[in-house]
């Protein structure tokens, strides 16, 4: 099991939120605290940062210890030196029709792209090898690898709505994305981009994926800042921070790669984040030192990453402990074809998410410019109990017995074996298994006793058509259509109904 922690810090030149803040000292610490504690570090320089002397010489006094990248969002002096027009109030702009490269055409994102390597190679000497964004597009990432030989990228973690950016219904670890889609894994080797992406921030594997239900906007996630929450749990918070890192880095669950990063952009200044950050540093510290983590640049994640896996490979998220306690388990599996979130809500059981892969579902910005000021990336939804919730909490597809009554669940485990996710979960007298293969769901009463997945009626998805027939559902979102294969066990309305104690529910009708 390889298990890595990225400490990385993006670094902008300009703030016009709040032009007091000071963007300096945010990396002088970062800085410092990694030769404090030994560690390893990422810094990627915004533009505006690259072409700042002050930023560089940090940059340099760092490289011992440091990986320096870019950061891909755009500001006033990248476009001008690009010869694109500048669409922005201020010199950076965080609106996603202004200061993003979806802003601009394809042509005009890789004219900034030359000018930024092309800087990056003049002021360092080498073309950078990491790259991030909040949100990348396809059509960057490719052209950055096909030109340039990117290793490896970032972006933002699956979040709705946060700052104008939605990214919903991706990988919640590493993939390679689609060439068409950067936020879908790719299922075969021509179709995809060979640079990994990692998904930045370490988000809660319980609260952060319906967290805008009850906070709107809020994010739970490693960030230390402490502008971001002024509430228990978060980046801050010590006892969040141990129980994040004892459950992503157990060795229970049987994954081959974990993977999160730590670190704070500068724009939140250093007197709100560095309490946050040390109190991670530490924990991170003593982890390294049993040998329980390791500390790595995004590049060398990234190199690790292609070593190992040609394609994209299954790997899980998983907290099987709630720091909240309201009694609450989450398992997030992810292979290249889907991903589904299996959920626990004190004896409640069932299915709270489920997106599809296909390498062919464009993403909106591959061809066109955002012409709003927030943006979307997705995949495509067959189970939404965020976006279908009528309330504070995610509807569910839940586990049911024959009659459809939910089942009153009193265990749930979980671990992996190979490309294979087992969940345990005992109801009453039976207990059910759950495999998570990569391309199909299984579902078995150990007892035979029949059982159903009920699915909570409540809001619809925008632009998502279902048709339900005995075998199979028939999708559109957005124009696209797919399909969904029950192959035993059957369909009827919003049930999915056991045949001799087995439903399994195929993504493809091919097995691999």
């Amino acid at each position: 099991m390889k298990k890595v922690i990225n400490v990385l810090q993006f670094v902008r030149g300009c703030e016009p939120r709040d032009p007091k803040i000071d963007l300096y000292e945010p990396m002088r610490g970062h800085i410092a605290l990694l030769r404090e504690y030994g560690f390893c570090g990422t810094f990627l320089l915004q533009y505006d940062a690259l072409i700042d002397p002050r930023f560089v010489a940090l940059a340099r006094e760092a490289q011992p210890i440091a990986e320096i990248g870019l950061w891909l969002e755009v500001v006033e002096p990248l476009a001008e030196r690009a010869d694109v027009t500048w669409k922005g109030r201020f010199p950076w702009d965080w609106e996603s029709d202004k200061g993003t490269l979806i802003a601009y055409t394809p042509n005009e994102r890789r004219k900034m792209l030359d000018v930024a390597v092309h800087t990056f190679q003049e002021t360092f000497g080498y073309t950078p090898k990491s790259v991030g964004a909040w949100v990348l597009d396809a059509v960057s990432l490719q052209y950055l690898q096909e030109t340039y030989g990117i290793s490896a990228a970032c972006n933002c973690v699956n979040q709705y709505g946060t700052d104008g950016y939605t990214l919903w219904g991706g990988n919640t670890v590493a993939y390679y994305p689609s060439r068409k889609n950067i936020l879908s894994p790719a299922q075969t080797a021509e179709n995809q981009i060979g640079v990994p992406v990692f998904r930045m921030l370490g988000a809660d594997p319980i609260y952060q994926y319906d967290w805008y239900l009850r906070d709107g906007m809020g994010i739970v996630t490693l960030e230390p800042s402490l502008s971001l929450w002024k509430k228990p749990g978060g980046g801050y918070d010590k006892d969040w921070i141990e129980w994040f890192f004892c459950e992503t880095y157990n060795d229970k669950t049987g994954t081959p790669f974990v993977y999160a990063q730590a670190g704070q952009e500068n724009s939140f200044g250093w007197d709100s984040m560095k309490d946050g950050l040390r109190l991670q540093c530490e924990k991170i510290a003593k982890m390294r030192d049993r040998g329980q983590i390791e500390t790595l640049t995004l590049s060398q994640t990234g190199d690790w990453f292609r070593e190992h896996y040609s394609l994209t490979p299954v790997l899980s998220q998983t907290a099987m402990t709630d720091w909240r306690g309201e009694g609450q388990k989450s398992v997030w599996y992810n292979s290249r074809y889907y991903r589904v979130n299996l959920f626990l809500k004190d004896t409640a059981f069932g299915i709270r998410d489920c997106y599809l892969f296909d390498e062919n579902y464009p993403e909106r910005y591959l061809s066109e410019k955002c012409e709003t000021p927030a943006c979307t990336f997705d995949t495509l939804p067959l189970w939404d109990g965020m976006r279908q919730s009528m309330g504070k909490e995610s509807a569910l597809l839940r586990l049911c017995d024959e009659y459809g009554e939910p089942l009153i669940v009193k265990e749930f485990t979980y671990s992996q074996e190979g490309d294979v996710g087992i969940c345990t979960v005992k109801a009453g007298n039976d207990e059910f298994k759950i495999k998570c293969h990569s391309r199909r769901l299984s579902f078995y009463s150990e007892c035979k006793t029949e059982f159903m997945l009920i699915g909570d009626t409540g809001k619809k998805v925008p632009d998502f058509a279902v048709t339900v027939k005995s075998d199979r559902v028939e999708c559109v979102y957005r124009g696209y259509s797919y399909r969904v294969f029950v192959q035993k066990g059957r369909l009827c309305g919003n049930r999915a109904i056991s045949e001799k104690g087995v439903l399994e529910i195929a993504f493809t009708r091919r097995e691999e």
